[in-house]
């Protein structure tokens, strides 16, 4: 069975969960009324597919020129791109980008990265997409931490 959830009930979660370093409420912004969580197995297929086409850390990363929002911006246009090719008829997935202070992937420092709702136990996980091709997918995922992470932005 598919889950899914609504714009609206993302931001409640969200409103009720997160907060930026400042202490303000997290904005969220959706343009879809209603996502399908994808499971783990299936995000792990989207990433299999998709990863020899995201680039590597190592060889790309300068900062302030191309660095983790340009990596997050292109993870979500290849898994947005792997939807249309083969899911086109459903409804889109609750991937996302997020910024703001991520102490599993940059402690300390501003820093965008992606994110996804997973329908299988309905949580927020974050996905470091610089460690897509360096690593497995549980390396590059990290659970939100209500009192570990300090979020501005989140974008589906």
């Amino acid at each position: 069975m598919v889950e899914t959830v609504t714009r609206e009930k993302m931001k409640t979660f969200v409103k009720s969960k997160m907060r930026d370093h400042n202490g303000n409420i997290t904005r969220l912004r959706a343009s879809d009324i209603k996502l399908e969580l994808p499971s783990l197995n299936l995000l792990q297929n989207v990433v299999n597919d998709i990863e020899n086409e995201m680039p590597h850390k190592d060889e790309f990363t300068k900062h302030n020129f191309f660095d983790c929002d340009d990596f997050s911006f292109i993870f979500k246009g290849l898994v947005s791109q792997w939807y249309r090719k083969n899911r086109s008829n459903d409804l889109p997935f609750s991937v996302g980008i997020a910024w703001g202070f991520f102490n599993s992937f940059s402690p300390g420092e501003f820093h965008s990265l992606n994110f996804v709702f997973l329908g299988d136990d309905r949580k927020l996980y974050w996905i470091e997409p610089q460690l897509i091709r360096s690593g497995s997918l549980e390396d590059a995922m990290s659970t939100f931490k209500k009192n570990h992470d300090e979020v501005s932005l989140l974008m589906l």
